[in-house]
């Protein structure tokens, strides 16, 4: 299924509990917020690699309906500096922000993403 949000074409599948997947989509924008809901169907997860290698990405919005970003999705993502997660309890897969601005502006130690301990940085 492909769905616009906003100025950006999404692509996602329908999970068996009636909630969506987005596997990723075509950005044209710098600024990617990815959306509550689809056709009135709630978003809950975001695929593995979905946006992977998107150099055009330099701020990503994830709602609160969100409880899983899946591995790489957002990985090599080499221009993301801001991420905003609004849940703070999303699990969070592998390398789900490696290789990005945002990940090299944080400090060494653990890096945290809301009450999780995403990486750490020696």
């Amino acid at each position: 299924t492909s769905v616009f949000a906003e100025e950006n074409l999404f692509q996602a599948h329908l999970n068996e509990n009636q909630t969506y997947t987005v596997t990723g989509g075509e950005i044209d924008s710098s600024s990617v917020e990815i959306p509550e809901s689809l056709n009135g169907i709630t978003v809950s997860r975001i695929e593995t690699a979905a946006f992977s290698e998107n150099e055009k990405i330099r701020m990503v919005t994830i709602p609160q309906t969100i409880e899983e970003i899946g591995d790489w999705a957002f990985g090599n993502c080499t221009s993301l500096s801001f991420l905003e997660i609004e849940n703070p309890d999303v699990r969070i897969g592998a390398a789900a922000f490696e290789n990005t601005l945002w990940l090299d502006k944080q400090a060494a130690g653990v890096v945290y993403i809301g009450n999780n301990a995403y990486t750490y940085k020696g």
